[in-house]
């Protein structure tokens, strides 16, 4: 699961070197801004690579949009107006994976995007890596997923979380059973655990919940419970 996250965002990292979508593909179609087609097939796994913020705000409030994947990467928005994407996000039924990539938000806008997660039921992954979220952001993002049940992906490396944002983080997975991929990388400067071995065991739980969420689940079918217990056999009357 971590090598698939890391292709997923090499191919968004990468896009087509000539700037244009491959030959038989059809971009996403944002309002405000045509795609870029040669036939008339759409390719809805394609990355939609917004260049600003008001963009990036059309194709969540747009019911036109025919966006899945929408990333805003390297601009810098900062928390105020995140509140605005976290405001359009919340009942968004359309895009499944958000990059908020390098945008320069810290605890407060992870806050608002927090807030959404609690309400929308749609989006699958989140990708805030390379901002400024410590402590208190990731204590908000832990209780949202407590009560979100859709998000599958979370990616939080290169920020600033520490010892109390990881152990949050651990206690909230106890409760999710739909996160299968926490990304934590890079924030192992900020954490100061009273020793390597506290670290290390808060690291093992993290990976032992996700496997938990990962292994498939039985599933008990209608039929199954409507099945007619069998029968039991009165007693014997004595002779």
């Amino acid at each position: 699961l971590r090598q698939q996250h890391l292709t997923q965002k090499a191919e968004l990292l990468a896009p087509p070197p000539s700037g244009r979508v491959p030959k038989g593909r059809r971009q996403p179609a944002c309002p405000g801004r045509p795609p870029e087609a040669l036939d008339d097939a759409t390719d809805m796994d394609a990355w939609y690579r917004a260049q600003s913020l008001l963009e990036a705000e059309r194709c969540l409030s747009s019911a036109s949009s025919s966006v899945t994947k929408l990333a805003l990467i390297g601009v810098p928005i900062g928390d105020e107006d995140v509140g605005r994407l976290a405001d359009v996000l919340r009942m968004n039924a359309e895009v499944l994976r958000i990059s908020l990539d390098q945008c320069n938000i810290s605890d407060q806008g992870a806050e608002q995007l927090a807030e959404a997660l609690q309400e929308n039921i749609s989006l699958t992954a989140l990708s805030l890596e390379g901002n400024r979220v410590g402590d208190r952001g990731a204590g908000r993002l832990a209780a949202a997923l407590q009560r979100n049940e859709a998000l599958t992906s979370l990616s939080l490396g290169r920020n600033r979380i520490g010892t109390q944002g990881l152990k949050q983080l651990a206690d909230a997975l106890e409760g999710n059973h739909t996160l299968r991929m926490l990304d934590l990388t890079g924030n192992s400067s900020h954490i100061s655990c009273t020793s390597a071995g506290d670290c290390r065991a808060v690291h093992r739980r993290i990976q032992a919940l996700l496997q938990r969420n990962r292994a498939p689940r039985k599933v008990v079918t209608l039929r199954a419970l409507l099945l007619p217990s069998p029968p039991v056999s009165p007693p014997s009357s004595p002779e």
